[in-house]
């Protein structure tokens, strides 16, 4: 399995590097100086941090190009569960 950590997810720039894919914004949950944006790519669902600042932009419903930062990505034995990597 492969895993990432919210903070790690970002509005992928027209610069941005690594992996890019769509999502759609599921929910907001402003929790005063950030907010966690659920969003769905696919069946896959996730959660992005943003300042609030920048994800007062997103509404439910929003499409939304995003980037992992790949460096700090995870693999895990679907078996197991125990960190590979």
């Amino acid at each position: 399995m492969f895993g990432f950590r919210p903070q790690d997810v970002a509005p992928a720039g027209t610069d941005a590097e690594g992996p890019r894919f769509d999502a759609k914004v599921h929910l907001t949950e402003p929790l005063g100086d950030i907010t966690v944006l659920d969003l769905n790519a696919g069946e896959t669902g996730f959660k992005m941090v943003l300042p609030e600042e920048q994800a007062v932009g997103y509404a439910v419903g929003d499409d939304v190009t995003v980037r992992i930062a790949v460096e700090n990505t995870h693999l895990f034995s679907r078996e197991t569960g125990t960190a590979i990597r």
